[in-house]
Protein backbone atom coordinates (compact mmCIF):
# COMPACT_ATOMS: atom_id res chain seq x y z
CA UNK A 1 0.00 0.00 0.00
CA UNK A 2 1.53 3.38 -0.99
CA UNK A 3 2.13 5.68 1.97
CA UNK A 4 3.94 8.95 2.64
CA UNK A 5 4.87 11.57 5.26
CA UNK A 6 3.75 15.15 4.82
CA UNK A 7 5.23 18.06 6.75
CA UNK A 8 2.93 20.98 7.50
CA UNK A 9 5.78 23.34 6.70
CA UNK A 10 5.29 22.36 3.07
CA UNK A 11 8.07 19.82 2.66
CA UNK A 12 7.05 16.35 1.52
CA UNK A 13 9.06 13.32 2.61
CA UNK A 14 8.05 9.95 1.15
CA UNK A 15 8.34 6.84 3.32
CA UNK A 16 6.39 3.79 4.42
CA UNK A 17 4.00 3.88 7.34
CA UNK A 18 1.30 6.37 6.36
CA UNK A 19 0.78 10.06 5.86
CA UNK A 20 2.41 11.83 8.78
CA UNK A 21 1.27 15.36 9.48
CA UNK A 22 3.71 17.34 11.61
CA UNK A 23 1.98 20.46 12.92
CA UNK A 24 4.19 22.65 15.06
CA UNK A 25 6.62 19.86 15.89
CA UNK A 26 4.00 17.17 16.56
CA UNK A 27 3.48 14.18 14.27
CA UNK A 28 0.36 12.26 13.34
CA UNK A 29 0.52 9.16 11.18
CA UNK A 30 -2.50 8.52 8.99
CA UNK A 31 -2.61 5.02 7.57
CA UNK A 32 -4.02 5.03 4.07
CA UNK A 33 -5.60 2.46 1.82
CA UNK A 34 -6.06 2.41 -1.93
CA UNK A 35 -9.43 4.20 -1.74
CA UNK A 36 -7.97 7.09 0.28
CA UNK A 37 -4.89 7.26 -1.96
CA UNK A 38 -7.12 7.44 -5.05
CA UNK A 39 -9.28 10.18 -3.48
CA UNK A 40 -6.26 12.20 -2.36
CA UNK A 41 -4.62 11.92 -5.78
CA UNK A 42 -7.85 13.05 -7.50
CA UNK A 43 -8.33 16.00 -5.14
CA UNK A 44 -4.70 17.10 -5.43
CA UNK A 45 -4.97 16.96 -9.24
CA UNK A 46 -8.27 18.88 -9.24
CA UNK A 47 -7.37 21.52 -6.66
CA UNK A 48 -3.64 21.79 -7.25
CA UNK A 49 -2.82 21.66 -3.54
CA UNK A 50 -0.94 19.17 -1.44
CA UNK A 51 -2.21 16.09 0.36
CA UNK A 52 -1.64 17.88 3.64
CA UNK A 53 -3.84 20.79 2.52
CA UNK A 54 -6.60 18.45 1.37
CA UNK A 55 -6.59 16.54 4.66
CA UNK A 56 -6.44 19.76 6.70
CA UNK A 57 -9.43 21.23 4.84
CA UNK A 58 -11.40 18.00 5.26
CA UNK A 59 -10.78 17.79 9.01
CA UNK A 60 -11.58 21.46 9.63
CA UNK A 61 -14.71 21.22 7.47
CA UNK A 62 -15.84 18.13 9.41
CA UNK A 63 -15.19 19.93 12.70
CA UNK A 64 -17.30 22.94 11.67
CA UNK A 65 -20.13 20.76 10.34
CA UNK A 66 -20.18 18.73 13.58
CA UNK A 67 -20.35 21.94 15.62
CA UNK A 68 -23.15 23.31 13.42
CA UNK A 69 -25.03 20.01 13.75
CA UNK A 70 -24.77 20.22 17.56
CA UNK A 71 -26.07 23.81 17.52
CA UNK A 72 -29.04 22.93 15.30
CA UNK A 73 -29.86 19.91 17.46
CA UNK A 74 -29.76 22.05 20.60
CA UNK A 75 -32.06 24.65 19.04
CA UNK A 76 -34.42 21.89 17.95
CA UNK A 77 -34.56 20.40 21.43
CA UNK A 78 -35.25 23.79 23.02
CA UNK A 79 -38.02 24.55 20.54
CA UNK A 80 -39.53 21.10 20.91
CA UNK A 81 -39.90 21.73 24.63
CA UNK A 82 -41.18 25.28 24.09
CA UNK A 83 -43.76 24.30 21.49
CA UNK A 84 -44.62 20.79 22.71
CA UNK A 85 -48.28 21.63 23.29
CA UNK A 86 -48.64 23.07 19.78
CA UNK A 87 -46.95 20.04 18.19
CA UNK A 88 -49.24 17.73 20.17
CA UNK A 89 -52.37 19.59 19.00
CA UNK A 90 -51.15 19.52 15.39
CA UNK A 91 -50.50 15.82 15.64
CA UNK A 92 -54.16 15.20 16.48
CA UNK A 93 -55.65 17.38 13.74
Amino acid sequence: MPLCWVLLGGAVVWSAGGITLIPWGMALTLRTDSELEKALDALVAAEGGSRQEIIRKAVIDYYHRADLHAQVESIGERNLEKWADVFERLRHT
